[in-house]
């Protein structure tokens, strides 16, 4: 179903979403101002919530032009983690990062596409990974956090060199009330030094959670829980062959969390387009909530995300009336929010770009292949799956809003 569509952007192109109109008013939730704007009861009650009317229109339109080429990455079979982290980062000067969990090592990129260096290698010395879960650029430093050996590997970039390597003592600690254990899934570093990690949660009926502490500069929790992320949903079932396997549910709603470059922490739950925000010590601080109209859910399209030795499977689930409101969601370093809504045609994701208190900037259509891994020095980064190199290829697009 999902096929690159690979001269989506070998075209320049306008990504109209209507003519530039006049921006509607934004509209301050409280009791006697709700006449034009549907809000559901639960929300009414909610601290500096700026809510918008369902028919806002972009005050801008955006040209993307299709700028260079970040190598390609072959997928390896890798061991089951326990951790998951973003992939793909890129620095203030537009270096692009790239873990290559295959061979072990992250291979860095100039602003034009040339491969410079690798940053580590496979082992279980300083400045080595056992596997790679994680990468974030903080600064004009590199975190990578590898969940096999429970460590995280600080490098300084020009020039490249290991400054920190911080091994996570996680069965030295009380366990928080809720968690399952210490054993942490990732690391963001905070800007105060610190770090922000995830811990499972015990279950909820049939709901797994991640819960998000603040940690201190050794990785040791210092923190009540801050914002829970729920896991989408997976089910067991028997194949065509008559083997019991599990898979996830594409049409699960689940959590997002993410972090930007001003440390503050945002959270998406994606049944619905509600964004909530909190600053690095677990304060709220706002929400932003947008009517949205989730897509009827239909069996054919579900079934169409897998092979058909597992149809069996998927069919035996219960599924819900709609799909998620929301796929994806990223910060850029504008502090601007990008959110990929789940649309009828699900060759596509429609991108709504949101100014920092929620106004609506943009929107535009995007293969559902074709993922943003980021969005800085006015440039999308997207990675998606080359069928001709048989890899994933890292691409970035010159962001022009008029």
């Amino acid at each position: 179903m999902k096929k690159i569509l690979n001269i989506f952007f070998l075209l320049v192109f306008w990504i109209a979403s209507g003519c530039v109109s006049k921006q509607k008013e934004q509209v301050k939730v409280d009791s006697g101002n709700l006449a034009s704007i549907d809000v559901p009861e639960r929300l009414k009650d909610l601290n500096n919530l700026s809510a918008f009317t369902a028919d806002t229109e972009p005050t801008y339109k955006i040209q993307l032009r299709e700028d260079r080429e970040y190598g390609t990455i072959y997928p390896a079979l890798m061991p089951p983690t326990r951790g998951f982290g973003e992939e793909t980062a890129v620095d203030g000067k537009g270096k692009v990062y790239r873990a290559d969990k295959g061979e072990g090592t992250i291979r860095v990129y100039a602003p034009d596409g040339k491969e410079l260096t690798n940053i580590g290698r496979r082992g279980r010395g300083p400045g080595e990974f056992e596997e790679i879960t994680s990468i974030q650029i903080y600064k004009s430093q590199l975190m990578v956090y590898d969940s096999r050996s429970v460590r995280i590997s600080i490098f300084n970039l020009d020039p490249v060199k290991l400054d920190q390597s911080i091994s996570i003592d996680y069965q030295g600690q009380d366990i928080p009330e809720g968690a399952l254990s210490l054993y942490p899934a990732t690391f963001l570093r905070l800007n105060d030094g610190e770090f922000l990690t995830a811990l499972r949660l015990q279950k909820e009926e049939s709901t797994h959670h991640f819960g998000y502490y603040k940690a201190d500069k050794d990785g040791n929790i210092k923190s009540d829980l801050i914002v829970k992320q729920q896991r989408k949903q997976t089910h067991s079932g028997r194949k065509t062959g008559g083997q019991l396997v599990g898979i996830v549910l594409p049409f699960s709603t689940h959590g997002i969390v993410k972090l930007s470059a001003e440390g503050s922490i945002y959270h998406v739950n994606t049944a619905e387009f509600l964004i909530q925000k909190y600053d690095a010590d677990g304060t709220y601080q706002r929400a932003i909530y947008y009517p949205f109209n989730n897509d009827p859910l239909e069996e054919s399209e579900v079934l169409a995300e897998f092979y058909h030795t597992l149809h069996s499977v998927v069919e035996s689930a219960d599924y819900p009336e709609t799909w998620p409101a929301i796929h994806s969601m990223l910060i850029d370093d504008k502090e601007r929010m990008w959110i990929a809504t789940i649309i009828d045609d699900k060759e596509y994701h429609e991108w709504w770009v949101l100014a920092p208190l929620g106004k609506l900037l943009a929107k535009f259509v995007l293969s559902s292949g074709e993922s943003i891994e980021a969005v800085r020095n006015d440039k999308i980064y997207t990675k998606s799956m080359d069928e001709d190199k048989g890899g994933e290829v890292v691409r970035s697009y010159r962001i022009d809003m008029q």
